[in-house]
């Protein structure tokens, strides 16, 4: 089996099997305040974080749950679904990200 296919078939896999609910809004439950840009008053990220990394951080847990740890087709897949959010799906994210950055 061809690397491309493989790729193609745990992207499958991944989408096929994926809890959208989990995603879809952000969850409250994670922790999301480990993706502060301070820890004890000191900056310790440069640049603030956006809404598709925390939906892509997201995207991640979700396969780790699945089992599939394939960081390409994680990243593949995390794209292909922001692509097709919708607007109100991606703005939820967004509004967390600018929360996150302001604590």
């Amino acid at each position: 089996m061809s690397e491309r296919s493989h790729l193609s078939n745990t992207a499958r896999t991944l989408i096929n099997n994926l809890n959208r609910n989990n995603i879809f809004p952000p969850p409250n439950n994670r922790s999301y305040h480990l993706l502060s840009r301070r820890l004890n008053g000191r900056t310790i990220r440069r640049k603030p974080h956006k809404g598709y990394d925390i939906f892509s951080h997201n995207v991640y847990h979700e396969a780790r749950r699945i089992r599939i740890t394939d960081m390409r087709v994680i990243k593949w897949v995390a794209y292909e679904l922001w692509k097709s959010a919708t607007s109100n799906d991606r703005e939820l994210y967004m509004r967390l990200a600018d929360h996150i950055n302001r604590q």
